[in-house]
């Protein structure tokens, strides 16, 4: 049973902002029959006392609990955040410092094992994990539980590729309780909920905004997905793509905050006018912080 700790944990995380920078792009061919349906991972900690032991065994750690694993760069401010609200939230008593939290290393073919130590493992760093670091080699393997081996499937490979942030919960067994495409579907309710309600309420108004900025999100993200292939993005391409992706779903939450409060349209204009700017200050920073992290 997963204590009530974790499901707070479990909430909080589902309300939290993730990085909405492009990803980076991984051409990852991978049958997804030869992956393993228990998995497990033995890679080196962070080599601190809270790190428990110098290499770690997932399951062997585990003995018999479930594990959130928290994937993360150390680019990622989504990451940043999402480690600094689990600690703060430890630090006031609301999740228990017996709650299994691992955070793992998602790429470390471009981010160096001495970078995760500074971002993730540092007492004077304010995003310090406040439980064990693993750090995996580049191209390390996955273990299959069953046969109690080695795969030849790079771990992040054998998880599905894990976005940053995001989560996996192993059971104590190896099997995944929860990974990446249950969150997304687990969002894709949400929505699905808040148009039901909208439209039971008669806020077609409303409805009207949610489905624009749905249909803007996926014209910036075609849009990213075509300059990535081409690489000739221009300023007015990103400019673009991020009024799309990000900025219009600020705009859209201030315009709804307004019409929902029944402001008059002098000020839900100037309210949506803020959100579209705090939308693009909020992206250009989080772009700057992947390639600069003394800007967090």
């Amino acid at each position: 049973m997963l204590r009530d700790s974790t499901w707070f944990l479990f909430t909080l995380l589902l309300i939290l902002p993730g990085c909405t920078a492009p990803a980076a792009i991984e051409n990852v061919e991978s049958d997804e029959s030869e992956i393993p349906e228990r998995l497990n991972i033995v890679a080196e900690t962070a080599h601190r006392d809270i790190d428990r032991v110098e290499t770690m065994d997932l399951l062997s750690d585990a003995d018999g609990e479930n594990t959130m694993i928290l994937w993360v760069s150390t680019g990622c401010s989504g990451c940043h955040d999402w480690t600094e609200r689990i600690a703060d939230e430890m630090r006031n008593g609301n999740i228990s410092n017996d709650t299994r939290i691992v955070t793992i290393h998602r790429y470390p073919s471009f981010e160096s094992r001495e970078d995760v130590i500074d971002v993730y493992a540092s007492s004077n760093s304010s995003t310090e994990s406040l439980w064990p670091v693993l750090i995996p080699f580049e191209g390390q393997p996955a273990i299959d539980v069953d046969k109690n081996k080695e795969t030849e499937i790079d771990y992040s490979t054998a998880f599905e590729t894990p976005a940053t942030p995001s989560f996996t919960i192993l059971d104590g067994e190896g099997n995944t309780i929860w990974k990446n495409k249950i969150a997304v579907l687990t969002g894709d309710y949400f929505l699905a909920k808040g148009l039901s309600l909208a439209a039971l309420n008669k806020d077609y108004d409303i409805l009207h905004l949610i489905s624009d900025v749905v249909q803007r999100m996926v014209e910036g993200e075609l849009l990213q997905i075509e300059k990535t292939k081409k690489l000739d993005l221009t300023e007015n391409d990103y400019f673009k793509i991020i009024k799309f992706k990000t900025s219009s779903l600020f705009q859209c939450a201030f315009k709804v905050g307004a019409m929902s409060a029944k402001a008059n349209k002098k000020m839900t204009d100037k309210l949506s006018e803020i959100g579209l700017l705090i939308g693009n200050i909020f992206q250009i920073k989080d772009d700057i912080i992947d390639y600069d992290q003394s800007f967090y």
